[in-house]
């Protein structure tokens, strides 16, 4: 799929793929090869995206500390006012890592992939993802001397879903 640049070394893309169901496909990519103990990958998702100027309950976010076996995977849900830690789907959500080159860098680096089952109601009723979302990428790069926090859109909160971005799709061949 198309590739979107953050920061000053982030690549992502992201698709839809039907199957036996409706999946969303991220891959997330920045240029950091190191493995610090704060280095993280953050995704907002607003399910329906209509925004707010704080977390609501069709919000969620989703963080991924550390990398390959020892990386942890949290789930928080909008409450309204903040964010609440939550369980995640069980069957809804899969991700991957992998330190290796890619067409987007060449360097060795870190790549995140994530599927997502649009349509799942496991958390909390609602699909994950409507049709039409809002979402946030963020990586951060721990490391002395790395690039520290890096967003898209650029500015952006991860509070604040007003400041998230869309991605219009288009039923074109894969470019």
């Amino acid at each position: 799929s198309k590739a979107t640049t953050f920061g000053t070394n982030g690549v992502f893309r992201n698709m839809w793929f039907y199957t036996t169901g409706a999946f969303e496909h991220q891959l997330i990519e920045a240029s950091d090869a190191t493995d610090d103990a704060e280095d993280y990958w953050e995704i907002c998702l607003d399910g329906s995206a209509d925004g707010g100027a704080a977390p609501q309950v069709d919000d969620f976010r989703v963080v991924v500390k550390g990398h390959g076996t020892s990386a942890t995977v949290t789930w928080y849900q909008g409450s309204g006012t903040g964010w609440n830690t939550i369980a995640g789907p069980s069957t809804a959500f899969s991700q991957a890592q992998s330190l290796s080159t890619s067409p987007s860098i060449n360097a060795t680096h870190y790549i995140l992939e994530l599927a997502i089952v649009k349509t799942s109601t496991e958390l909390g009723g609602s699909q994950i993802l409507g049709q039409y979302y809002a979402l946030r990428f963020a990586y951060n790069d721990a490391h002395t001397g790395g690039n520290g926090l890096q967003v898209w859109p650029p500015s952006s909160n991860r509070d604040v879903p007003n400041g998230w971005g869309y991605v219009t799709y288009e039923q074109n061949a894969n470019p």
